[in-house]
């Protein structure tokens, strides 16, 4: 897992974060909780966001288990107040899957005002639609050209764009 829980005020952490972006004020940059067990899929959205001149911050937990208890609030994210500004989910992850994760998330009064996206591999459009159903803001498929990833960063800025308009 790409995350460390040695810091106070939030159980998880940005992937290859610098020192100089953990000493600023948490809420400087926007955060984006990335739900990925693949590290090639991480290093593919971290520099999609990056070509966009993306500052935003990408932490990332890379199992399904672990991402259920940060959505229900347990083990160690029970004390963790720090929200990310934007939650993007793979389908297809060990332990639970990225929809149960969704359901539990879309369930949680904590978590109401944070949008959620999928970004996966799958190409069956039940998964898109019952993603959707189930209060996905966006269903990406995971890029395989230039285009995707353009399309990916553009979807994520947007997101971010509306999401800050309405704090």
């Amino acid at each position: 897992m790409a995350s460390s829980h040695s810091t106070p005020g939030s159980a998880f952490r940005a992937a290859e974060e610098p020192a100089s972006s953990r000493e600023r004020p948490l809420r400087a940059q926007r955060r984006i909780l990335l739900v990925e067990d693949n590290p090639a899929d991480v290093t593919i959205f971290q520099y999609a966001l990056k070509e966009r001149g993306s500052g935003d911050l990408v932490d990332v937990i890379s199992h399904g288990d672990v991402a259920m208890e940060f959505a229900q609030r347990e083990g160690v994210f029970r004390h963790d107040e720090l929200l990310p500004d934007l939650i993007v989910l793979d389908i297809n992850l060990p332990g639970f899957d990225g929809l149960q994760i969704l359901g539990a998330i879309r369930k949680s009064d904590t978590f109401r005002d944070v949008p959620v996206g999928i970004y996966s591999s799958s190409d069956d459009p039940r998964d898109k639609y019952l993603a959707m159903e189930m209060g996905a803001r966006f269903f990406i498929q995971k890029p395989m050209t230039l285009e995707g990833l353009e399309s990916l960063a553009t979807t994520i800025t947007e997101v971010l764009a509306s999401r800050r308009k309405a704090t």
